[in-house]
């Protein structure tokens, strides 16, 4: 008799990025600088309306106008990135950060490669922590989706759908120039489910 052929083994989804997960944020530590103070502040403790630096040349500070999301308790796992120059950022593996020139999604993100600081300098990525449990998740959003954090040039936007259909989506939300209602940001939150998820770089 023919032998029994062996069962094809079932395909599997493509791994989600180091440190990644379905609530891209920053921790209630990370520190967010300011444009009017010497000092940065706790991202915890943003309140819609505060001016955030964001290393942009021609646009260097930037009103918060809504969070995605704003959570004191949750404990979550963050990617950590340690730079040459002593440096360390925490934030999720689906959030894209400025690496080697461009928008790319941090958990991709491999020792070798250049973070950007909020002057335009670049610093080289030493050491990566895949999975770095932090209390807290917080992601606000600017009028020109970025902002620096811990020391480093970061977007406001993460993987959950492509960059060009989020900044789309977030445009009347910033002509209107005031707070987004939480039904509009669940509403953002449930398309989000249904269309593809965005490059791991730009």
């Amino acid at each position: 008799a023919d032998p029994t052929p062996s069962p094809t083994p079932a395909p599997t989804a493509s791994p989600a990025p180091d440190g990644g997960g379905s609530d891209p944020c920053f921790p209630a530590a990370a520190l967010v600088s300011l444009a009017a103070e010497a000092e940065p502040v706790r991202i915890d403790s943003l309140r819609l309306g505060d001016v955030v630096a964001t290393g942009l040349a021609d646009k260097p500070s930037a009103p918060v106008f809504f969070f995605t999301h704003k959570d004191a308790e949750r404990v979550y796992p963050f990617v950590r990135l340690h730079t040459a120059d002593g440096g360390a950022i925490a934030l999720s593996g689906s959030h894209y950060i400025f690496v080697n020139g461009k928008l790319t999604v941090a958990g991709f993100v491999k020792a070798g490669d250049e973070l950007e600081r909020a002057d335009g300098g670049r610093v080289a990525v030493v050491a990566k922590e895949e999975r770095v449990m932090m209390r807290g998740l917080y992601n606000p959003h600017t009028a020109v989706d970025e902002m620096v954090v811990d020391g480093f040039r970061v977007s406001c936007l993460t993987d959950a759908m492509p960059v060009q259909l989020a900044r789309a989506l977030l445009w009347p939300m910033k002509a209107a120039g005031r707070g987004v209602p939480p039904a509009v940001v669940d509403a953002v939150r449930w398309v989000a489910r249904y269309i593809p998820k965005g490059q791991e770089s730009y």
